[in-house]
Parts: C-alpha cells; structure tokens; sequence
C-alpha cells in the first residue's frame, strides 16, 4: 500500500491548539511556548534538526495534561513539585508508545527540571536535556504574559524575574540567550498578535512526510486518549466507537486498508471536543440549548483540525467529522444530505450514537438493549440513519 503523507508538525500544531482553546486563559500556550523557545535555540546556535525536534518538543510539552484545573494549576509560575510532576511523567508515557514522538519522551518528562537539581529525575546542570532546559525556561517565561495586556509594558518586569532564577531554576547560558532575543520589542509584539504563528510556518516545510499506517494508528491513539481522559464518562468513547466502526466497515468488505483507516478515523472522530471547556463535557445533568450549542462545534472543530493533517487524512477527516450529519439534512455541523454521505460516514454516525447509548452518561446510565434497538430503528424511519448499516448493527454489534 501507499504510505500516507501527513504534515507532521502540522498535525501536531493542531491537536496542540485544540488543547489550547479549551482553555482561555492558556489559548495559544504551546504555540507561544514553541516560539520562545525556538527563538533561544536559534540564538545559541542549535541545528536546523535540532531546531526542528524543538518545535515539535515545544508543542507536545503539555500533552500530559487533560483537564482544564491541572492546566489552570501549572501555569502559575511558582510550582510545587506535587503540581507539575503527574504531567511530566503522564506525557512521557504517552510519548513512549508512539514511534514518532517517542524519542521526546525524556524532553518532555525533565521539561520542569531545575537547573540545581532537586528534581524528581535527579538531574541537574547540564546533565538535563538541553531541549529540556529550553523549554522549562520559555514556558515559565510565556505563564508570566497575562492575556489581553500590552506585553511591552511587563516585559522589562518579566526579563528580571526570568534573571533572579538564572543558575536556580534555569540554565545560566540559556537566560543569557533569552535576554538578547528579548531585547527587541518585535519578540514582545510577535507574541502578543498571532505574528508568532507565522514566524513559526517556517518548521512545518520540513515535516510533510510519509508514515507507516503503524505509525498513523499510534498518533491517533495518542490523540483519542487526550479526548478520552478529559471526563471520566467519555473515558473509552473513542475507542468503541473506533471497535464499531471497523466491525461494520468489515461486514460491507471494506479493503483492508480503509479498515485500518476506519479505526483511525474512529479514534478521531471526537478530536473537537479538546476545545470544549470541561465543564459542560461533565455537566451532570441535561445539556440546555446554549452549553448544546457549545458542544455541537466539536464535529466542526474535528473537521477543521483533520484538514490540517495532510493528504493522509483526506479519507480520514469526513468518516471521522460527519457523524453528526443526518441523511435528511437535519443535521450538523454542515447539514450534509444523504447525497453527500458516503458509506464510511454513515458508518461512523451509526456507530457513535450506539456506543453512546451503550455506555453510561452523567444523566443517565446504559441503555437496554431493547432501547438501544427501538431508538436506532426510529431513527432509520425519520431519515436520520442509513437502514442497511443501523440492521447491521442491531444484527451484530449489540443483539
């Protein structure tokens, strides 16, 4: 088969900026946080790889963390080590099981190390990632931007604080480094508008590359466990749907390929809901029509996301984003017809709301069978489902 092509850095700039948005107080952190630090890399001189590795580090530093309080907590600039050691090890875990990101996992575990040790690794001095020692420096230096203030006005206040930790908790070379490229009012001004998203295109050319479908499995696994994990009620979602999905691509033969595909776009499908703030995802009760207006932009926010990703995702990204779209029109983000639905998608509608009603929600517990079958058939009848996949369905996935 064809290896896909996917934009790596792109792919990642995405799912990272997705985390972000959840989040307003830290909307747009990984990506302030790769700028600063690619800027101090460059400064002392770091390769066009190493840079590279960089940028993809600076974004994936926070990965460990899934809820919006653990985010909240450790963007103060003080930290206890009981505040920000979870998240060090979680992301390190995540990053060992997929072959793409795994030889950042120790970037990202000492990304909090401080420079005269203490630290839970027993590192100290040089002895720590370089990478790591960048990144600490950069993301301890972007929690101190408070949003909509005019960075010019603190970054004096900023640069003294970032020097009174210099060979404490940052590497001395480093916080020289960061005082040079901190000297120019652009670095301040690139950071407070949306300029230091473009400076940092520049690292996405070299990233568009072919990946094993191996290698495409594992990032979206990575992925689904962040959407997973951000409420307790949606912790195996992803993944039965995926299970589903592909249950059903094999009983209409499926190539084996595109059920490879099927899974992936499965564990995907609810990438949008990173930028759904957490409280409405563990609401307990009843969504009322605003917070359901919130939730619904996840199908939109996972199709935009996806189209990001490279020419890899283009099977992926409508299986994955129309599973809220109705055969009548009635549904959402797009409302799409039966015309423009093809199978895999309505594949993927059917099975994301028989995993839903199948699994237990804050307002309610799991469904019956009986439910599950009479609510799926209905929907068949107002045109919602597709008939041949909801049969399939009842016959083999939940009878």
């Amino acid at each position: 088969m064809t290896e896909p092509v996917i934009h790596l850095s792109k792919a990642v700039n995405a799912f990272t900026s997705a985390i972000d948005l959840g989040i307003s107080r830290v909307e747009s952190h990984s990506q302030r946080v790769a700028y600063i630090s690619t800027a101090i890399g460059e400064a002392i001189g770091l390769s066009e790889s190493e840079l590279n590795e960089l940028y993809l580090a600076s974004l994936l530093h926070d990965i460990g963390v899934s809820r919006k309080r653990e985010l909240v907590k450790i963007s103060q600039f003080e930290l206890e080590e009981d505040n920000f050691l979870p998240h060090c090890k979680r992301g390190a875990e995540l990053l060992n099981r997929c072959l793409l990101f795994s030889h950042l996992a120790n970037v990202v575990l000492s990304h909090h190390d401080s420079w005269k040790g203490h630290s839970f690794s027993g590192l100290q001095g040089n002895n720590i990632p370089l990478l790591s020692r960048i990144i600490h420096l950069a993301d301890r230096v972007e929690v101190l931007l408070t949003p909509n203030e005019y960075y010019l006005w603190v970054a004096d206040e900023i640069k003294e604080r970032i020097k009174t930790g210099s060979a404490a908790r940052f590497d001395p070379t480093l916080v020289e480094a960061f005082l040079e490229v901190s000297a120019s009012d652009k670095f301040w001004l690139d950071l407070n508008t949306k300029y230091h998203q473009t400076q940092l295109e520049k690292f996405h050319n070299s990233f568009e590359t072919p990946v094993t479908i191996d290698e495409l499995e594992q990032m979206a696994e990575l992925f689904a466990s962040q959407v997973d994990d951000k409420s307790p009620f949606t912790a195996r979602h992803s993944r039965g749907v995926a299970r589903k999905a592909v249950e059903l691509a094999k009983l209409f033969d499926f190539s084996e390929t595109d059920i490879r595909l099927m899974w992936v776009a499965g564990l995907l499908h609810d990438l949008g809901k990173l930028a759904k703030p957490d409280e409405i995802l563990e609401y307990p009760g009843k969504l009322d029509q605003k917070q359901m207006l919130v939730m619904k932009r996840h199908t939109y926010f996972t199709y935009q996301l996806l189209g990001q990703m490279g020419p890899g995702f283009s099977k992926i990204q409508p299986w994955a984003a129309y599973h809220h779209e109705k055969l009548n029109g009635s549904g959402y983000p797009f409302g799409l017809k039966g015309k423009d639905l093809d199978l895999g998608s309505r594949i993927m509608a059917v099975a994301d709301i028989t995993q839903a009603l199948t699994e237990e929600r804050p307002y309610r517990g799991a469904m019956k069978t009986s439910d599950v079958t009479r609510i799926l058939t209905q929907a068949v009848k107002d045109n919602h489902l597709d008939g041949d996949v909801v049969n399939k369905a009842i016959k083999y996935l939940i009878s």
